[in-house]
């Protein structure tokens, strides 16, 4: 098999999904970008604590930026990931195709870096044209954002995303079937999403500074500083999980 015509059949097999999320996110933003602008009462409770720690401020577009850009946009682009990720092996594993794959001559760890690399192909330019439109959504809308935060705030949730994507890669690999694997994907970002909770509840800086949650809101509108240690919190435990699926793909008996 040529190296390049399982990742150019990956990325077809992307197609419907790929249509399918992406217009749900275009309706989602346009949403998102008309209604939560729109609410003027100051965040209450424990819900608002946790809203304006991920928004980093009070100002009018706390909720857009806490509710909408911090909490609803990574945990839907979490569980989109969890879904094509729980999918990307056990498809072909169940239908006898994985089989067919790992008896050619292409090494195992090929086969791996092609799915990936349709994976991160199909997520990567959904995401900048995400930030793209949201940025339009934006300026359509009147809000004063200076071009950029928006697509930032995108490609950070999406960092974020990934993980739980990750997570249910991983559970596949080690055996689960599809509907194990991606729930596995979303009891991952249920946690996730539990920790930066307990992260507004209780001021321990230990765990705020490992909220995974928290490292993506930093990437968002109302933040000052967006790069340094959230960024290399989100790449290096999505990397690590990449790892460990890779090492554990090379290894494992899959062809049952």
């Amino acid at each position: 098999m040529p190296r390049s015509s399982l990742l150019l059949q990956t990325l077809r097999d992307f197609r419907r999904p790929a249509l399918r999320w992406g217009l749900g996110w275009l309706s989602f933003g346009l949403l998102l970008f008309i209604f939560l602008p729109l609410l003027r009462l100051p965040p209450s409770g424990w819900f608002g604590d946790w809203q304006v720690q991920l928004a980093g401020s009070r100002g009018s577009l706390s909720w857009l930026a806490g509710l909408g850009l911090g909490i609803l946009l990574p945990l839907g682009l979490g569980i989109q990931a969890a879904c094509a990720g729980g999918q990307l092996l056990t498809v072909e594993r169940e239908g006898g195709l994985l089989a067919l794959l790992l008896a050619s001559p292409l090494p195992r760890t090929r086969l791996y870096d092609e799915k990936i690399a349709a994976f991160l192909t199909w997520f990567l330019l959904q995401g900048l044209a995400m930030g793209l439109l949201f940025e339009i959504y934006a300026a359509a809308f009147g809000l004063e954002l200076a071009f950029g935060r928006v697509l930032l705030s995108v490609l950070f949730a999406l960092a974020l995303g990934l993980i739980a994507g990750w997570v249910a890669l991983l559970a596949s690999i080690l055996g689960a079937d599809q509907r194990q694997a991606v729930g596995w994907g979303l009891l991952g970002l249920f946690l996730i999403g539990l920790h930066s909770l307990a992260a507004s509840i209780w001021p321990l800086n230990w765990l705020k500074v490992s909220s995974l949650l928290q490292a993506a809101a930093s990437g968002g509108i109302l933040q000052s500083q967006p790069f340094g240690w959230p960024a290399l919190l989100l790449l290096g435990v999505g990397l690590l999980l990449l790892w460990l699926a890779r090492a554990a793909f090379s290894r494992r008996d899959l062809e049952i």
